[in-house]
């Protein structure tokens, strides 16, 4: 296995606090409030434990570390286990970019909005993208990445290739971003149709349908090959029928595979294409981001420690499935050492590392792959 994807919450001893997907129907004015009370308190009052200020955001749908619980809890909680600021002046952030489970057999996923980039940040030297994240795709052909879902395809090969690797989905619709715009194809209409598209460029498809009986209400692929207009004419792609009309009735694919598919302002019939350019990864001091798979047939929790102490914790679905893959990052000022771990075992957390839950020996156990 190579990538995996999704991400993590925090723990404050002795209550454990995993992170639950948002709820529709909790406020987000209260939440909102609840956030504006623990960011005061943790400026204003001595001991509050910065633990129970760390939180996870996702645009407008967002958690807060303990937002389940009752008013009064809370402020229990927050006075639990005093944090003597002089003694450790480690600040700890963490947020969380998740896959919500699919349904009927499209992705629906939470995404972070991007996170602020430092002035020192790191970019990292621009090499031949496209031609890595081709690489990828080609050498795993009929393997299945990630958990399975269209978008993990991408996710891992962009994060192999040293590119931006968190799709983002700015107005909330599925409609993913992944790195700089090519052009934009809609029936009889090409936004820049001098512009022409490459090989591990990657496409974005919002409710398409192309001549021939191609459909996708979301999905997302990989250019294999183009035309000489520069227009794709074969994709990598995974989770797809396995009759080649996108994702239509019947049994899916989950492997990665390469299709024929000529997407053009004549062949697109209803819908939106997006095709995207990668662009470089960019580092920031103290960020680590990185992508988890769960390759076994159980769920399983996988704990996130700073410095030997327990931040959070991610919780996979069984293998093959929409949640079992996941993308991270968390943040830290001062002397942090990241490590990712279950069942007593314990590995570094690098930056745009991929990390893999596996059967060896009898037992579940982790390892960076």
């Amino acid at each position: 296995m190579d990538e995996m994807d999704r991400s993590v919450g925090p723990e404050m001893p002795p209550v454990s606090i995993n992170f639950r997907p948002f709820r529709p129907f909790q406020s987000v004015f209260l939440l909102r409030m609840y956030d504006l009370l623990f960011l005061l308190g943790s400026r204003f009052l001595p001991n509050l434990d910065p633990a129970v200020c760390l939180l996870v955001r996702n645009d407008n749908l967002y958690h807060e570390a303990i937002s389940t619980f009752p008013l009064p809890m809370r402020f229990a909680m927050t006075f639990m286990r005093p944090w003597d600021l002089r003694q450790n002046q480690d600040r700890v952030k963490y947020r969380r970019q998740a896959y919500a489970p699919q349904v009927s057999g499209l992705e629906s996923r939470q995404v972070l909005s991007a996170a602020s980039i430092h002035a020192a940040a790191v970019v990292r030297p621009l090499i031949d993208l496209n031609s890595q994240v081709v690489s990828f795709a080609k050498s795993h052909l009929h393997m299945k990445v990630g958990g399975g879902e269209c978008a993990h395809l991408a996710n891992a090969a962009l994060r192999v290739a040293g590119a931006d690797f968190f799709s983002h989905d700015p107005v909330k619709n599925g409609d993913y971003t992944w790195g700089s715009l090519v052009t934009t194809i809609t029936p009889g209409k090409d936004s820049s149709a001098s512009a022409k598209c490459l090989p591990g460029d990657i496409i974005q498809f919002q409710n398409v349908n192309i001549s021939g009986g191609w459909s996708a209400a979301h999905h997302t692929a990989i250019v294999a090959a183009v035309d000489k207009a520069g227009r794709p004419t074969q994709v990598y792609e995974q989770n797809v029928g396995v009759n080649g009309k996108g994702k239509g009735g019947g049994s899916h694919d989950r492997t990665d595979r390469l299709d024929p598919l000529a997407l053009n302002s004549k062949t697109i019939t209803a819908g939106t294409v997006h095709i995207y350019r990668p662009v470089p990864r960019v580092d920031a001091p103290g960020k680590v981001q990185f992508s988890i798979v769960n390759s076994t047939t159980a769920p399983q929790v996988v704990t996130e420690y700073y410095n030997g102490k327990a931040l959070g914790t991610i919780s996979l679905d069984t293998f093959n499935t929409a949640g079992s893959y996941m993308l991270g990052y968390v943040t830290g000022t001062g002397t942090i050492t990241w490590t990712i771990g279950l069942n007593g075992k314990s590995v570094p957390l690098s930056n745009a590392s991929g990390y893999e839950v596996y059967y060896a020996n009898g037992s579940t156990t982790i390892r960076m792959v």
